[in-house]
């Protein structure tokens, strides 16, 4: 998006099982190999937990698009 690459994960939350979190990452114009070997130039973990995987992954994208889009304007 705007010559940003964005890639978002979602995980259960540890023991409880039933929670997820989303974790997304905004990297610049060269495409990461890999979530989590590449260096982003910025990120966000949901300060929200959700009830489902694709609820969570879902606003970890959308917080990631809403980062690039303030990375463009900027």
């Amino acid at each position: 998006m705007r010559g940003f690459y964005i890639a978002s994960y979602a995980c259960p939350m540890g023991e409880l099982g039933n929670i997820f979190l989303g974790h997304s990452r905004v990297f610049d114009s060269t495409k990461p190999r890999s979530f989590w070997d590449a260096k982003p130039i910025a990120e966000a973990i949901e300060p929200v937990t959700c009830a489902s995987l694709e609820e969570a992954h879902h606003r970890a994208l959308l917080t990631g698009l809403q980062q690039a889009r303030c990375l463009a304007d900027a």
